[in-house]
């Protein structure tokens, strides 16, 4: 069988490991080749904070917390090998905080503490007086997209610089299986008026006395009420 994975973030790089664990053992010969324009440290992945905390609520999608609970459960694996270092993986805890009480969320029993916050740590952010603490997971994309490309690499994952511009492209020379992780780029490949981009901007700051990461929530609107803080 031979794969073909467009894009070469952290979805791209982490599906062809997935392949390969889980397929190169009952799949022979097994042919995993990853095409992208762009390679760390180039990608979109490189930049982000990589901190782990899906949508607040599943809206019943329990799919969705399956997924979410596996990724976390095999990163929280990855801790008890001295391999999570060179992966960027590591535990971080904070706060998410409302104007108001709200539900727990769908990712309640998989972080690490969960717990309601005190009357004596809301005073710490005035104008909120409700939110939750937990710990949850950090993955640097700088650091893990490396260790990704080693591991593949290691194991004899194929990789091409290119722009792919159809799937037919790599349909004719013969891929059984055309993966689209492209991301931001995924749209000119297999159009999708449900698929919305998201657009995030990074600020750093010299902050060393920040030790937790703070989520600040609109319950109305699902969004943030001010820009959120990770420290790193």
């Amino acid at each position: 069988m031979r794969v073909a994975v467009i894009g070469a973030g952290v979805i791209g790089l982490s599906t062809a490991q997935s392949i390969y664990q889980q397929y190169h053992s009952i799949a022979s010969p097994l042919t995993i080749e990853v095409y992208a324009d762009r390679f760390t440290p180039l990608t979109t992945s490189d930049g982000a904070a990589g901190f782990w905390q899906p949508y607040l609520y599943d809206n019943g999608k329990i799919q969705e917390t399956k997924w979410n609970k596996e990724t976390f459960d095999y990163l929280l694996s990855c801790l008890s090998s001295p391999e999570s270092v060179k992966m960027g993986v590591f535990l971080q805890s904070g706060y998410n905080l409302f104007t108001e009480p709200v539900p727990d969320p769908s990712f309640k029993d998989t972080v690490l503490g969960f717990r309601q916050l005190t009357e004596r740590e809301l005073q710490m952010f005035p104008g909120y007086n409700y939110g939750w603490f937990n710990t949850a997971l950090m993955v640097e994309g700088k650091t893990y997209l490396p260790w990704l490309m080693d591991w593949l690499q290691k194991r004899g994952v194929k990789f091409y610089q290119r722009k792919i511009d159809s799937f037919k492209e790599l349909a004719e020379t013969g891929a059984d299986l055309i993966i689209n992780c492209t991301g931001v780029r995924s749209g000119e490949l297999q159009p999708d008026l449900e698929l919305k981009p998201g657009r995030g901007q990074i600020v750093k700051v010299d902050a060393p006395w920040l030790k937790h990461w703070i989520l600040t929530h609109d319950r109305y609107t699902e969004s943030y009420n001010s820009p959120y803080i990770i420290p790193g």
